[in-house]
């Protein structure tokens, strides 16, 4: 019991304090002068202000959040895994490390499958675990991902699909399907004479 409360305290963003930091703390708490509301905590700051941030702003944890550029970008292990990934399997790649992370944060075991189209809250999650899985993906991916996005993406589907508009190893995918989309609907729009005239065309070496 003892565990489960300082792993659910640490994952929040509070940490076990230190005696002597706490009796040393004492004097500050118990003066005369010290505020009505005093508190002395030890704390992973950016984490506790990323759990209050899931459901909405408050400007009095925005400092304690990391920057946008602080985060790493592109060379963790698995963007490289990924980027030698061949081109048509990256998707998929990038779905099953959505859901192994998520199932993880939950506690899962890894023989339990985890329904990509169900809602993480349905399944469990809570906000602090949304603020670790967010953490994760963001370290894992190289990218900065807001704190609510989670809440905004709560199925591996959904989250899935949005990564892949954040990733550019995905994108370049999605570019090049359009590209190809685009002219195989252009050459739909030609009459036979005018693909036969292009294609005497190409043979020519004019095109």
């Amino acid at each position: 019991m003892q565990k489960d409360a300082t792993q659910i305290s640490a994952e929040s963003g509070l940490q076990p304090m230190a005696d002597e930091v706490a009796i040393g703390a004492l004097p500050l708490v118990m003066n005369p002068d010290a505020a009505v509301a005093t508190v002395v905590v030890a704390a992973d700051w950016p984490l506790l202000a990323a759990a209050y941030r899931t459901r909405g702003a408050l400007r009095i944890v925005d400092d304690l959040l990391p920057a946008p550029e602080d985060v790493g970008k592109g060379e963790s292990e698995f963007r490289t895994s990924l980027r030698s990934c061949p081109a048509e399997k990256r998707r998929d790649m990038l779905f099953d490390h959505v859901g192994a992370l998520a199932a993880t944060v939950m506690g899962m075991p890894p023989t339990e499958p985890l329904d990509p189209s169900a809602g993480f809250f349905q399944l469990g999650m809570d906000s602090l675990m949304s603020v670790t899985l967010q953490r994760a993906l963001s370290e894992s991916l190289g990218e900065f991902l807001p704190a609510s996005v989670v809440f905004d993406y709560p199925t591996v589907y959904s989250l899935t699909d949005y990564l892949a508009t954040v990733l550019p190893e995905l994108l370049e995918i999605g570019a090049t399907a359009v590209a190809t989309q685009q002219a195989t609907d252009s050459y739909h729009e030609l009459t036979e004479a005018e693909l036969l005239e292009q294609l005497s065309e190409r043979l020519r070496g004019t095109q």
